[in-house]
């Protein structure tokens, strides 16, 4: 869902959605603010040459901070945070300007836009840069930068991947950084202060294309966030999760191989900005970046057709190309003659903000600062007559003057009560009211005035009730420098009423003198007199004779899905329930409602008993067959067709063996298969009594009379005469003989010798001797892999399946931040045989994750399977085998199950309270198995682990130790320094 316009186009206001606020993104490691003590710590930070220590408030290059070897803010603190794309034609070059004053390039364009760049920052009033950051190595992106850093000394760090190339404008470049080059990579974050950091979210990757070793970072300013990414391609997006991003910098210039569906997806943004020239030979923008930015919904905005862009954000509202971000009703200093470019000591005016943007300046004044505006001394004939003053009130606030005083050398005199002067106004104080009317032609304001205004030199002081001289006027060079003369009947004036120097220059002679006050009356006596009867403009007061405007009220519930105001008509607060504030644009969610009390609140379930299909919004019994298998495997295996579930075909368990009876037992859930002697019997005595084997058939029975003859007819046994009568022709069994009338069986033929795993030495009747015969498919057989009975199978001994023996063996769920970033869980092959995980699953209370076609888990090895593949990388120092899990691994109890691509469970754990397990493993620990022989199915089989450490991933050596200090305000920023593994290569976070 995309955030909406506020009060004036393109300003968009956070409405609570996911990464509004979050985090941003957890886990970096920020430059954090150093408390030291000016003068004893020093600022040198190995980023330039020599070293300086912070040298106290004369320090010219950097009042009160470290001096120009040490970044201190360009510009004063600003009321916004600017990101410019300036237009450089094909190229980037883009401009972070911190509420807090800290200047940033990203980029520079191509080797001759250093004047255009320079030129554009002279005109902002930007003359010192921080800090640069260069994406990546190519010449439409650092071509100017040696330029850049030469004209700018004040750049302390130059940000890159640390990458070099072998251009020209490489070694330029690398020249003019020299020991400022700082190497960032993912996980690091630069605080440009007030709030706003620079998150590292992918840098160098060794890749053989430089766009794909882009640095990329994310922006975050309060609620407000921005993505640049250089020539980010759909390869560096794979492995980009953003969150919430709200301006988006659009990767390569808007070439077809960047801005990804997948990376759209995942940020949500609102506005794009495309630097690219007009003309370019690469015919940037391509048409599908642009379909794909059009099918998102984003506000696209481009250098070539717009010129140079800015994005304006507050920390809560942001706007692009668009006029100042501002609260109606807000001021702020200005200068009259300057516009908005006011330094401070030069701010004497004030600017009001209506209908989002800032008003024209006037002038400013603080509260109270009243006026003396002139000065009535020396007066024809008797001065009591004659003599005034003048009081101007140049603020914006009615002045109560209770407690106020004009005073000379010689006296002072005190303002009557209930007495006020309105803004913008005059009020002549004279020293006798009958002659002062009969001279002027109106009554003063107030009379009694009894101060001297001595003719040959005096000083008038006007006094707050706190007896603070908030004025003075003196003349006749009785106070030094004041040299002004007034001849009878003239007076001394102020020459401009916006202007107080508090010097002779502010001031000119009048003639002849003329009051500008006069007529004041009091508007009112009471609250009452003053009250409108309304309620929605707030209460109106009586203030020293005058009625004072009260304060709208305000109707502000709390409740942020409410449209709050107050109702001119009924002239009552009125908070009315917007259900469209709520919608989550979730049709499985239920349609979310907005209640006055409470709030949002979420929807009901559309699909009770069933699952949810978002896409088609629509309720369906299954998505994958797995989610269809009853695990029973006499009615066969079920399937999922079109969001319904199919019963399987019941199993065939016929085994082709005439005399077994053949069924599947729905007691054991197993195919049966009985021997029948019965059906083998051929009804002749003398062949004995044949017999039924499940793997054979029928099997002839013993001779009944042995060494003897059989007489079938009597069913009798008869003794021989000679060796004749015994012999049975048969080779394999020897040769009979007749011995006192009985015959004696000869001796077999012995064919054990030939005997093999999966043959039997057996004898061959018609040849006369010995041949290897394969055992009966079937039969069992060991062939030493570890994973138990193996099968004969047409005389080769086939290796038994090791799937079962597959084992979870570590589960990391409850981690420090964002869980997207750390989560894992680690598998172990206790056998001798790799296992192809293809179409394996693994399992939690709230879905199922496929692992990618391919991967294999080799023999008496570990596998780590994990969220996020550059957050593991960041955290642990190695590679995850396997990334993208997307199951929740519930902190608050869950059930992690692995079952192969037949649907069936091979190994399980819990934690939590799930399935009556007890273990729980605090944040930024995890449960291990504690030995690998060993597979209960119960808790006992777990430990905790502190740290969590992966058992699978590429070791990988962590850089050695370095530390950056950074700007003047003392950041500091760590890169990680891991120890050296004992028993596994893991790196500890």
């Amino acid at each position: 869902m995309h955030r909406h316009l506020s009060v004036f186009p393109l300003v968009l206001a956070c409405l609570g959605l996911a990464g509004c606020g979050e985090g941003s993104i957890s886990g970096f490691n920020t430059l954090s603010l150093m408390t030291s003590q000016v003068a004893t710590v020093g600022c040198g930070n190995n980023l330039v040459s020599g070293t300086e220590e912070c040298d106290g408030v004369d320090d010219s290059a950097c009042p009160g901070r470290c001096s120009s070897q040490c970044a201190c803010p360009a510009t004063e603190i600003r009321a916004n945070l600017e990101v410019h794309a300036i237009d450089v034609g094909q190229g980037d070059c883009l401009l972070i300007w911190s509420p807090a004053g800290f200047v940033m390039l990203v980029d520079s364009g191509t080797e001759s836009n250093d004047a255009n760049v320079i030129s554009y920052l002279s005109s902002l009033g930007i003359s010192d840069v921080d800090y640069t950051l260069v994406s990546h190595m190519h010449a439409d992106h650092l071509g100017a930068m040696d330029r850049l850093i030469a004209n700018f000394s004040s750049v302390v760090a130059s940000f890159d991947s640390g990458r070099s190339a072998t251009t020209g404008e490489y070694s330029e470049y690398n020249a003019a950084a020299g020991a400022r080059r700082v190497t960032v990579g993912v996980g690091d974050t630069i605080d440009l202060g007030a709030g706003v950091s620079v998150d590292v979210l992918h840098a160098n990757v060794n890749s053989s294309s430089e766009n794909i070793n882009s640095v990329v970072v994310r922006i975050t300013h309060g609620a407000t966030t921005f993505l640049l990414g250089g020539d980010c391609e759909t390869e560096c997006e794979d492995d980009l999760y953003p969150g919430q991003i709200d301006v988006y910098k659009v990767h390569h210039h808007g070439s077809y191989n960047g801005s990804s569906n997948l990376l759209l997806d995942r940020m949500n943004a609102h506005s794009a900005l495309i630097s690219v020239g007009d003309p370019n030979p690469y015919g940037h923008p391509h048409p599908e970046a642009l379909s794909r930015l059009d099918a998102h919904g984003l506000v696209v905005y481009r250098t070539d057709h717009d010129g140079d862009l800015v994005v304006l954000s507050d920390g809560t509202n942001f706007s692009v190309n668009a006029p100042l971000i501002c609260t109606n009703g807000q001021t702020r200093s200005c200068c009259p003659n300057d516009g908005d470019d006011c330094q401070p000591d030069n701010q004497t005016g004030t600017q009001t903000c209506s209908d989002g943007a800032w008003g024209p300046c006037v002038d400013l004044f603080p509260p109270n600062h009243l006026l003396i505006s002139q000065v009535h001394y020396d007066t024809p004939g008797t001065d009591s007559e004659e003599e005034f003053v003048d009081i101007f009130n140049p603020t914006e606030e009615v002045v109560v003057l209770d407690g106020w005083t004009l005073s000379d050398d010689g006296g002072s005199w005190t303002f009557p009560s209930n007495l006020a002067i309105q803004p913008g106004t005059y009020m002549s104080v004279a020293r006798q009211a009958t002659g002062f009317s009969l001279l002027y032609g109106f009554d003063p304001d107030i009379s009694g005035l009894s101060t001297a205004l001595t003719n040959i030199g005096d000083r008038v002081t006007l006094r707050d009730p706190d007896n603070l001289d908030v004025d003075s006027v003196a003349w006749e060079n009785y106070v030094s420098g004041w040299s002004i003369f007034a001849a009878t009947g003239d007076s001394i004036e102020r020459l401009e009423v916006s202007v107080d120097t508090n010097t002779v220059e502010d001031w000119s002679i009048t003639s002849p003198a003329a009051p500008r006050g006069g007529g004041y009356a009091p508007s009112c006596f009471n609250h009452s007199d003053c009250d409108d009867g309304l309620f929605c403009n707030g209460t109106e007061l009586c203030e020293a004779g005058a009625c004072l405007a009260g304060t709208a009220v305000d109707c502000e519930d709390s409740i942020s899905c409410t449209a709050d105001h107050c109702n001119p008509t009924t002239d009552r607060c009125e908070n009315l329930p917007n259900d469209l504030a709520c919608d989550d644009d979730a049709w499985c969610n239920g349609a979310e409602i907005c209640t006055p009390d409470v709030g949002c609140q979420s929807g009901t379930d559309p699909c009770p008993g069933k699952s949810c299909h978002e896409p088609g919004d629509r309720c369906v019994d299954c998505f994958t067959d797995a989610e269809c298998a009853d695990d029973v495997f006499c009615n066969g295996t079920e399937f999922c067709s079109n969001g319904t579930c199919m019963s399987g075909t019941p199993v065939d368990c016929a085994d082709n063996i005439t005399c077994t009876l053949d069924s599947c037992n729905p007691t054991t859930d197993r195919c049966e298969n009985l021997p029948n002697d019965l059906a083998c019997d051929d009804d002749a005595w003398c062949n004995g009594t044949e017999i039924c084997t499940p793997d054979l058939g029928c099997q002839a029975g013993a001779d009944p009379c042995p060494g003897k003859l059989c007489h079938e007819p009597g069913d009798r046994c008869v003794d021989c005469f000679t060796d004749a009568d015994c012999a049975d022709g048969v080779f394999c069994n020897g040769t009979e003989t007749c011995s006192n009338g009985t015959c004696l069986s000869g001796t077999p033929v012995d064919c054990s010798g030939l005997d093999e795993l999966c043959s039997t030495g057996v004898c061959n009747e018609a040849a006369q001797g010995c041949d290897l015969s394969p055992l009966p498919d079937g039969s069992f057989c060991d062939n030493g892999d570890g994973c138990g009975d193996d099968i004969c199978l047409a005389g080769i001994c086939e290796p038994a399946s090791c799937s079962d023996h597959l084992l979870i063996t570590q589960v990391h769920y409850d981690t420090p931040g964002t869980d997207s970033l750390r989560e894992f869980a680690d598998l172990f092959n206790p056998t001798a045989v790799d296992v192809d995980l293809t179409g394996w699953t693994l399992r939690d209370n709230l879905g199922s994750w496929t692992f990618p076609a391919g991967t294999i888990l080799s023999a008496g090895s570990f596998l780590s399977v994990a969220r996020n593949a550059a957050g593991f990388r960041s955290f642990y120092g190695l590679s995850a085998d396997v990334s993208g899990l997307t199951l929740s691994l519930s902190n608050s109890g869950d059930r992690l199950a692995l079952h192969d691509n037949s649907g069936t469970q091979i190994d399980h754990c819990a934690w939590a309270g799930t399935d009556g397990w007890s273990i729980n493993a605090p944040s930024g620990t995890s449960m291990e198995r504690m030995d690998l022989a060993t597979d209960t199915d119960t808790q006992t089989d777990w430990q905790l682990r502190t740290p969590a450490q992966p058992m699978g991933g590429s070791f990988k050596m962590s850089p050695g130790p370095s530390i950056i200090y950074l700007p003047s305000r003392n950041f500091q920023y760590q890169i990680p320094v891991h120890p050296l593994p004992t028993l596994h290569p893991v790196n500890f976070p």
